[in-house]
């Protein structure tokens, strides 16, 4: 079991621009934006008026447009990766533990942090989708989340079938493999009661 430290909810931003933003400040203003519109579409005016820079800080800070996007990219995977952390050190059985897991793919789920990834998708992969071609130099970055999906997952698998919970006939990778592909599809089509059934069915 790992020790997480939480982390603070992440709820939407202020509508107004800080006069002097921090740099925490500014990378959370900077992702919202850029989650909304999307790398391509939004303008370095826009950025400067959404986080309250100015342009010649934004150059001085992070080098170009490109840049504070490589920060606030590192910001999200950065979080994403500990509340997946968290998620899996939630107490109880691994049966229980991969349903509160599901849980946080229901529309209903109360965590500001999984419920805006629900309505806007995950942003490293959202953000991967549009820059892959032109900067895979972002991969690895976002591939972090992935790689953490899957190491938690197959943990997860191998303490079932030595506690009895999950089935032992198939090598706990390939079953982490789906289950890890049932967790993020919700982000595309939405989830249901019989999408967290037939991924239990998978392991039982």
């Amino acid at each position: 079991m790992h020790t997480i430290k939480p982390v603070p909810a992440t709820g939407p931003q202020s509508a107004s621009a800080p006069g002097a933003a921090n740099a925490e400040d500014v990378l959370g203003r900077a992702t919202d934006l850029l989650w909304r519109h999307g790398y391509r579409a939004i303008s370095v005016d826009q950025l400067v008026r959404g986080t309250g820079l100015n342009r010649h800080t934004l150059y001085t800070r992070y080098g170009s447009k490109l840049g504070l996007l490589r920060a606030a990219l590192e910001r999200y995977v950065a979080e994403t990766v500990t509340r997946i952390e968290q998620a899996f050190a939630h107490p109880g059985t691994p049966r229980e533990r991969l349903l509160h897991l599901l849980s946080l793919r229901r529309p209903e789920v109360g965590d500001p942090f999984w419920a805006r990834m629900l309505r806007r998708g995950c942003f490293g992969f959202r953000t991967l989708a549009e820059m892959r071609e032109e900067h895979p130099e972002l991969e690895p970055i976002v591939g972090r989340i992935a790689a953490t999906l899957r190491a938690r997952m197959t943990e997860l698998v191998r303490e079932g079938q030595r506690s009895g919970d999950f089935r032992s006939d198939r090598p706990a990778a390939d079953l982490a493999e789906v289950l890890v592909a049932g967790f993020v599809a919700p982000l595309l089509l939405p989830a249901s009661e019989d999408h967290a059934r037939a991924l239990l069915a998978v392991v039982a």
